[in-house]
């Protein structure tokens, strides 16, 4: 992991830890075109060892515009550390992306991320909730808006899916493809939120080209190796349909004047 995010040319800092972190086989069959992970237990995590965490959390996010939290918690110990970011940025006055799952995963949209990403399943089993008709899911996402999420995605691996900026929300219909392996599409259309945040997209374009990326990710066994040039051409196959309360089509890009 620290010879990828050197040679990605990525500043970063990380607490060591006693116990074994875990060890994962992936295979790969080109005939079937299947992926198969195994992973092994997860470490435990000591409370001295998730102190260290924060205090470096604190430092690092006093320099930083926004804070991307992704995954979920190794031990249950350490599922602490996702609301505590949180509402760090939020006293901070950044942005929080919020890309997690979990058994406090409650306690974690309480803390109010800015922006949240999931997928039907992890919703289900970390809520013990269905979302299994548009009521169902267009009232999950009232909640996420009531707890003063900003903007909510909740995807469904290629099917059609549903999203929300502030309380305007947005059933999606990706294109069509050859998927091969979706492994790492979530993360591809995460990164595709903030590179459109950070570019100024309007909602409805960003949401189109996070799109095509998480779908073009899944077109190849490679994780997170989508050029630029084939999202913007597959950006204009996605399909939006407003739910609801109707909008202006209006500049609503987080950078403006």
């Amino acid at each position: 992991l620290r010879d990828c995010l050197k040679k990605e040319e990525l500043q970063f800092t990380s607490v060591h830890i006693e116990a074994e972190t875990r060890q994962a086989a992936v295979i790969i069959s080109q005939n079937d075109k299947k992926v198969t992970s195994f992973l092994s237990e997860n470490p435990t995590v000591t409370d001295k060892e998730i102190d260290e965490m924060k205090s470096r959390i604190e430092k690092m996010i006093l320099n930083c515009e926004m804070v991307v939290i992704s995954g979920s918690s190794p031990s249950p110990n350490s599922a602490e550390l996702i609301p505590f970011t949180i509402k760090l940025a939020n006293e901070l006055d950044k942005i929080s992306v919020c890309d997690y799952y979990g058994n406090n995963f409650d306690e974690v949209i309480n803390s109010s991320p800015t922006i949240m990403h999931n997928n039907f399943n992890e919703v289900e089993e970390s809520l013990n909730i269905k979302l299994q008709n548009e009521k169902q899911i267009t009232d999950f996402l009232n909640t996420l808006y009531q707890k003063g999420i900003k903007r909510a995605f909740l995807t469904n691996d290629g099917n059609e899916f549903y999203a929300q900026n502030f309380d305007y929300r947005y059933k999606i219909f990706p294109p069509k493809i050859n998927s091969i392996d979706s492994t790492g599409s979530g993360d591809a259309f995460v990164a595709a939120v903030i590179y459109a945040w950070r570019k100024g997209f309007v909602f409805e374009d960003s949401l189109k080209f996070a799109t095509a990326c998480g779908a073009l990710n899944a077109e190849s066994f490679e994780v997170c190796q989508v050029a630029i040039d084939d999202i913007i051409s597959l950006k204009e196959k996605v399909k939006i349909e407003p739910i609801g309360k109707k909008m202006k089509i209006i500049d609503d890009s987080p950078h403006q004047e």
